[in-house]
């Protein structure tokens, strides 16, 4: 009798594994298997913004906004408007809880001005918010995910929220990897993923970036609203709600504007 239970305790052992190892060779093989080449996911969404004519206007734009910064028990909020240029250069405008802010990004640093206070940021931060400003901005025109520098990996599914999706990894040559979604119907950006160093541990953390509510602006699909969360030193949590009133597409944008303040 203990000898039949335990071949019966064995054999039922057996096949638990072989279970799991089917399980696990299933989803591999799902996960591995190209869902759609992440090429012509790319030109799905540069047409259903409204092709390339239309996003290459945005290479400068203005954009007025109001924002919610949440970090920590902390909260902030700011309006105004900024206007970006390429993938690497912004200015903010406005006002931070009833204080003048000017805020300039620059491929050699970030500044933030409260009243006449200038404050630098550090230099081991640059990076992050060089790796987030690019992940944004490319969500944002899509044309930089077909640069030569980006090299595309197959495209597989997956979800935002209830909605199916399609992910595209890019690798970037200088800003390494990041993760797009994009929705599986319309073929709009959903979301992207970044993975990045903050300054003190060096540890990498996740800062996500979600768009939704898209209107049309003179015949181009644009997000009105993008929620950014993300890990923070010391435990902290970044929650930021950040909501576009309008588009503003500029022939030209002054580099000056983009300088130290």
């Amino acid at each position: 009798m203990n000898h039949f239970n335990g071949a019966l305790a064995m054999k039922r052992l057996r096949i638990g594994l072989l279970a799991m190892l089917s399980a696990f060779v299933t989803a591999t093989i799902a996960q591995s298997l190209p869902a759609e080449d992440a090429s012509s996911v790319i030109d799905k969404a540069i047409k259903a913004v409204g092709g390339e004519a239309k996003l290459s206007r945005l290479k400068a734009v203005t954009l007025p906004l109001k924002s919610r910064f949440h970090y920590g028990n902390r909260e902030t909020n700011f309006s105004g408007e900024c206007s970006v240029l390429e993938t690497d250069k912004l200015l903010i405008l406005g006002e931070s809880d009833g204080v003048a802010m000017r805020g300039v990004f620059n491929p050699l640093g970030v500044w933030a001005k409260f009243g006449e206070q200038v404050e630098e940021a550090r230099a081991g931060a640059v990076p992050a918010i060089r790796k987030g400003l690019y992940a944004l901005r490319t969500a944002q025109m899509l044309l930089p995910l077909k640069d030569k520098v980006v090299t595309l990996s197959p495209a597989w599914d997956g979800q935002v929220g209830d909605r199916p999706a399609l992910l595209v990894k890019a690798t970037h040559k200088d800003h390494g990897d990041l993760l797009f979604y994009f929705d599986k119907q319309t073929g709009l950006p959903a979301k992207v993923e970044s993975r990045v160093k903050l300054s003190i541990d060096q540890l990498e953390r996740s800062i996500d970036f979600a768009f939704s509510d898209f209107k049309e602006f003179d015949g181009l699909m644009h997000f009105t609203k993008i929620a950014v969360t993300g890990d923070l030193e010391f435990g902290e949590k970044l929650n930021m709600e950040i909501t576009l009133s309008d588009l503003k597409p500029k022939s030209k944008l002054d580099e000056s504007l983009f300088d130290k303040p």
